[in-house]
């Protein structure tokens, strides 16, 4: 666009940023760079913009284990799996590996246990109060 005065010249020519209107506080700072050459009649608008994105979380599902239903026999047997499948691997590795080593160690130990499921709720409008709401 140009700003032109009384006289005919030129006084200045200001180009624009285009955003959303979700976005407007985003922009921090905003200037034109006159003095660069970059071809045209335009000049460089240069924008500090501070954005902050979603974070998406990996979803991470896992069991909890019913210990009170659980023999004295399974609780042994899942002992000796994670102790010989821990045995010897985490001499000479990283944190990382030794995490990812102990993790399979465990997930190997607890497949055979009992899984602890949450009580399902019970419905609070029994028959006998149906039968009396008619």
């Amino acid at each position: 666009m140009d700003l032109e005065r009384a006289d005919g010249i030129i006084k200045n020519q200001i180009d624009f940023i285009l955003i959303q209107k979700r976005f407007f506080n985003a922009i921090l700072d905003v200037k034109s760079c006159s003095d660069a050459d970059c071809g045209s009649d335009h000049n460089p608008v240069i924008a500090k913009i501070c954005l902050r994105l979603k974070v998406i979380y990996e979803s991470y599902s896992f069991h909890c284990i019913d210990w009170d239903r659980c023999t004295d026999e399974e609780r042994s047997d899942s002992r000796q799996i994670f102790m010989e499948n821990i045995d010897g691997n985490l001499e000479n590795c990283t944190v990382q590996d030794c995490f990812h080593g102990i993790d399979d160690a465990l997930k190997s130990a607890t497949e055979a246990l009992p899984i602890w499921k949450k009580p399902e709720h019970k419905s609070w409008v029994t028959p006998e109060i149906e039968e009396l709401m008619k």
